[in-house]
């Protein structure tokens, strides 16, 4: 508990760059978008069956990365704010993980190390490959609409659409937006979430969690409609490319799953058989 609190007082005083160095970033990126951005997005939010396709066709692609980026950004931003608090969540996630698995080591001597010791662990690597990696969001909302955005296309594509890739990633990036949005809003809640499984406490959604799950749902009915404009197919061609990502997306899931599972297993049987005097 002190070393978790300990952690969080330590990232204020970065954080408070960060969000510095951030701002200026979003700044420069509302600059550079210019007032169209402000006229397209508000065209999207009351007319999205008849603008994401004409703002396909219309903006540059330099244009549309810089609307995902901004997105990735806003996340970036939110998740940043809510670090310590996520810290905190996953803290409590690894005491109730780790403290399950030492009751089941036959020493009675060696629980609490072992307890300790696996909380340590986990606490370190979520710090590493998450808390500290968070000001990489907005390249990777990027990468991701890409991604995406090419296995979309090759979707369309089986169906007959004419459209051009740089045509379906810019229907699709006012979508990508409003997702990172919605993710970013819901960060905390979902790690709160995953450690209620482990601590067996209910975790209701607070007002920026819902606010963040209205925002990502509108952002992947923009993704659908998006799709069908951009493509210039119907919403029942739309389902090849739908059904594509999906495909991928749980493909990929599952080969994460694999391979990080195991791992996961291999991590908790140490615990249960830590014995350092072997």
């Amino acid at each position: 508990m002190f070393q978790t609190t300990a952690v969080c007082l330590a990232l204020v005083d970065g954080d408070q760059s960060l969000f510095i160095v951030l701002g200026i970033i979003a700044l420069a990126s509302l600059v550079a978008l210019g007032g169209k951005f402000f006229v397209n997005l508000y065209e999207v939010i009351t007319a999205p069956a008849a603008s994401l396709g004409h703002h396909g066709q219309s903006d540059n692609f330099f244009f549309s990365i810089i609307i995902v980026f901004l997105g990735g950004l806003i996340a970036s931003i939110l998740m940043i704010q809510g670090r310590d608090t996520m810290a905190v969540h996953f803290h409590d996630y690894s005491v109730a993980v780790c403290g399950d698995a030492a009751q089941q080591n036959s020493s009675d001597v060696y629980r609490d190390i072992a307890a300790e010791t696996g909380v340590m662990d986990m606490d370190d690597q979520f710090s590493l490959y998450v808390l500290d990696n968070l000001i990489f969001v907005p390249v990777a909302m990027v990468l991701l609409w890409l991604v995406l955005g090419l296995i979309a296309w090759i979707g369309t594509k089986i169906v007959g659409s004419p459209a051009t890739l740089g045509n379906l990633l810019g229907s699709l990036a006012y979508a990508c937006l409003f997702i990172s949005i919605g993710f970013g809003l819901m960060a905390v809640y979902i790690v709160e979430a995953v450690a209620g499984t482990a601590t067996g406490e209910p975790v209701m959604p607070g007002g920026m969690a819902i606010a963040g799950i209205v925002v990502l749902l509108y952002g992947i009915v923009l993704y659908l409609i998006g799709l069908a404009q951009g493509a210039s197919i119907t919403g029942g061609q739309s389902a090849v490319p739908v059904i594509l990502l999906l495909l991928v997306i749980g493909g990929l899931g599952y080969l994460a799953y694999s391979q990080a599972q195991p791992k996961f297993d291999d991590f908790l049987n140490g615990i249960r058989t830590y014995d350092p005097s072997r």
